[in-house]
Order: structure tokens, then C-alpha cells, then sequence
């Protein structure tokens, strides 16, 4: 799907710059109208999917740094700090770039640190 609609979009310029604008609305003037329904259900299941992908994997992790509650407990509050965090971006938030910067810093600093000391291990270990 990525790869059809780059060349979608790469076939014409005012349909590029109407994709970029508002791609859904970009669709609807190509395709026909019942096409957007399993459009959109493909899409929302994708998100639903990743969202229960992240959910279960970041409750392990809080139950890694030591919360003592079940393994459900830990998915049902990871859950709730999610929608608290969406919450406070979307509605909250003056602008959407200001949290997101400070997400990517404040994941970008562990993650430098952490390839640091792989690199260095890997380069200072014997082979």
C-alpha cells in the first residue's frame, strides 16, 4: 500500500499537494465512495492492533521496574496513563511539536547512551 501510493502520488502534482493537504478527501475524488469503507477499516484496525501491541509491551515494562500488581493490572495502567497523555496533547496543549520534542528527547538520550556503550563494548572487546 505504501509503495501504490507514493506512486499515486508522485503521478500527479495537484493530487500530491491534495494528498498532503487532506488525504482522505484526496481519495475521494479518485475512488469510489464504497472503497473508503474497507479503507477505513483496514486503517483503524492497524491503529487498534498497535495500540494492543504497545499497551502489552509497556505493561511488562512497568511490571520490569518493580510494580507488584498482575499482569493485566499493569496493561490496565499503562492503558490509562496512554489516554491521559492523549488527553493532555490533544486537548491541553498549546501546540503539538512542543510535547513531541520533548518525547524525542527524552527518548533519545537513553537510547544515544544506551548505543554508546554498545559501541564502545563492541570496539573494545576482543572479537
Amino acid at each position: 500500500m505504501i509503495a501504490y501510493g507514493l506512486l499515486l502520488a508522485g503521478s500527479d502534482a495537484e493530487l500530491h499537494r491534495a494528498i498532503g493537504a487532506d488525504p482522505i478527501g484526496a481519495l475521494t475524488m479518485l475512488l469510489p465512495t464504497w472503497y473508503l469503507i474497507p479503507f477505513a477499516l483496514v486503517a483503524v484496525s492497524g491503529i487498534i492492533g498497535g495500540a494492543v501491541l504497545d499497551i502489552y509491551s509497556s505493561g511488562l515494562a512497568l511490571l520490569t521496574l518493580g510494580l507488584r500488581v498482575r499482569r493485566w493490572q499493569a496493561g490496565l495502567i499503562d492503558g490509562i496513563i496512554m489516554i491521559l497523555g492523549t488527553i493532555l496533547i490533544v486537548w491541553v496543549a498549546k501546540d503539538f511539536i512542543g510535547p513531541f520534542q520533548g518525547f524525542l528527547i527524552t527518548l533519545g538520550v537513553p537510547v544515544a547512551a544506551w548505543c554508546g556503550i554498545f559501541s564502545w563494548g563492541y570496539v573494545v572487546a576482543p572479537h
